[in-house]
């Protein structure tokens, strides 16, 4: 079911122990969050958000918070050879059985 809503993919290869970042404009101000699903063996691969970029809310002009949403950035790291989909997946969280609105594919293989 993911497949019919794709907006985007790409392919990556990654040495076991290395990294990829990716960055994802959000539209949490509409109550939206990114979340991920990995399909493949298990071990192939890690995923998690990285909020140590975001700008300092310090730094943002109160304007521009009303209007745009924060980018949501993901590290994803391979752990061991192999291949994995990681799947993003814009919706709100209390609709799960909504299709999401946004879907992004990066297809995964880990070689040495």
């Amino acid at each position: 079911m993911r497949d019919q809503y794709l907006e985007a993919s790409s392919e990556v290869v990654i040495r076991p122990g290395g990294t990829h970042r990716i960055t994802l404009g959000g539209l949490g101000s509409a109550g939206y969050l990114w979340e991920f699903e990995i399909d493949g063996p298990p071990g192939v691969v890690a995923v998690r958000s990285d909020f140590s970029t975001q700008k300092d809310p310090a730094h943002i002009n109160p304007s521009a918070l009303q209007t745009s949403s924060v980018e949501h950035l993901f590290i994803i790291e391979a752990l061991k050879p192999g291949k994995a989909e990681v799947w993003f997946l814009l919706r709100r969280p209390w609709q799960k059985d909504t299709p999401p609105v946004r879907t992004v594919a990066v297809h995964v293989t880990v070689a040495e």
